[in-house]
């Protein structure tokens, strides 16, 4: 699969990103420090934020690709992910710049393991997180669906990637295969 890390989890977890590495997963680009680029949880708008600007951005996406070749000498995949899904389309630009196209996440395809109070009406189970994508493959088909799910989470228990391998399997018997964002981007370009 393909997976998003900023460039504060690469200083953190140098190990683990020689793990993603070593089992065939390529690695898009994440910001380096995860921060807010828009107003959007402010006042709804994707006006970019007064401190962001080309240089704030682009400095953003060059740091954390520097840590990921010091540590692997492989630059990241052309492809970024805003945090928090937060574009418009200066911010689309001053990454395009730098060659990164961007890559957000198909609808409903939000997996929701980012929220840790179990009191928030957003909160979900793993258990509920694995049986809604179970749901969705039931209803509408997952073909070509891109999910959102974190490495890690601000939770204490009941961690989404405990049910992840179900999931997987699950969807493997149905005759669903897993794909990085390079292959789909190749297969429509065919």
């Amino acid at each position: 699969c393909t997976i998003f890390l900023t460039g504060q989890f690469i200083q953190n977890f140098p190990d683990l990103v020689e793990e993603i590495i070593t089992n065939g997963h390529e690695v898009g680009n994440h910001s380096y420090s995860h921060p807010h680029f828009t107003n959007l949880e402010i006042d709804g708008k994707n006006n970019s934020r007064t401190y962001v600007n080309q240089n704030y951005l682009q400095s953003q996406l060059n740091r954390t690709d520097s840590l990921f070749y010091n540590l692997t000498k492989k630059h990241m995949m052309p492809f970024w992910r805003a945090p928090f899904g937060e574009i418009n389309r200066e911010i689309l630009f001053w990454a395009a710049e730098l060659g990164y196209r961007h890559i957000g996440w198909s609808y409903h395809c939000d997996s929701w393991d980012w929220v840790e109070d179990i009191n928030s009406e957003l909160y979900r189970t793993a258990e509920d997180i694995k049986n809604h994508f179970l749901q969705l493959e039931q209803k509408d088909g997952l073909n070509g669906k891109i999910i959102l799910m974190h490495l890690g989470s601000e939770r204490s228990e009941d961690f989404p990637y405990q049910t992840l391998g179900e999931l997987i399997d699950s969807l493997k018997s149905k005759g669903y295969t897993f794909k990085k964002i390079s292959e789909l981007l190749k297969q429509q370009s065919s």
